[in-house]
């Protein structure tokens, strides 16, 4: 199933021949079930449904497909072009949240939510809310964490918000450095130079594996990212 020269004979022969569109969705599904990291598949996964005149649903696959692995790079990024090509969005935003709900630390349902919620238009302080109550039921939630600044990026107003929770993040676990690296986010918006740099010294002693990086922010030699 690797065999991206048999792969890419495959899909150009049957641009120039006739071929049943049941029978090879049959077919790339089995193969996906038994090797779901298999890049070469996925794309042939996506050439198929591209090429097809008619539109096929493909939530109950990728539905299929997340039981058997929930973080699934590739099947993610199906899924939102799969959204793109056949205006999907809606269904691709409630298959992100369902899986959020199922597993609150999924970095790839996180990302597509964010992606597509973008092109929904959806209420960010309705986005803001939900991603609250996730992180105050798991604080050390990098994906959640992210999110949240995204949101702030569009709706700065959400900034007090978003500091709040860090500082509620950190009375109920003191050494949760993601709650200062979103503090630091605040600090960075507000270019506070002074909070930067007890933020980073905090950092330092609570993140060691990034520390460069904070002393590095604290000297101002790189910029906050």
């Amino acid at each position: 199933t690797s065999h991206y020269t048999a792969w890419w004979y495959k899909y150009h022969i049957l641009e120039t021949l006739p071929y049943d569109f049941k029978r090879e969705t049959e077919f790339i599904n089995k193969i996906l079930v038994e090797n779901p990291k298999s890049y070469q598949a996925w794309h042939y996964m996506q050439w198929l449904v591209d090429k097809s005149p008619e539109f096929h649903d493909q939530i109950p696959f990728l539905k299929s497909t997340f039981i058997i692995d929930e973080k699934n790079f590739h099947a993610w990024s199906f899924s939102i072009w799969y959204a793109e090509r056949w205006n999907q969005y809606n269904e691709v935003y409630l298959l992100a949240l369902h899986q959020i709900k199922i597993d609150m630390r999924n970095n790839s349902a996180w990302n597509t939510r964010r992606t597509i919620g973008e092109k929904l238009n959806v209420d960010i302080e309705k986005e803001f809310n939900d991603v609250e109550d996730s992180l105050l039921q798991i604080g050390k939630n990098e994906s959640a964490c992210n999110f949240a600044m995204s949101l702030v990026d569009k709706k700065v107003e959400l900034k007090d918000r978003l500091k709040s929770l860090a500082n509620k993040m950190i009375e109920m676990k003191p050494d949760n450095f993601y709650a200062y690296r979103l503090l630091l986010y605040v600090a960075n918006t507000d270019n506070d130079t002074s909070e930067i740099h007890h933020i980073c010294d905090e950092l330092i002693k609570l993140d060691t594996i990034r520390a460069p990086y904070y002393s590095l922010l604290k000297a101002g030699k790189i910029k906050f990212q």
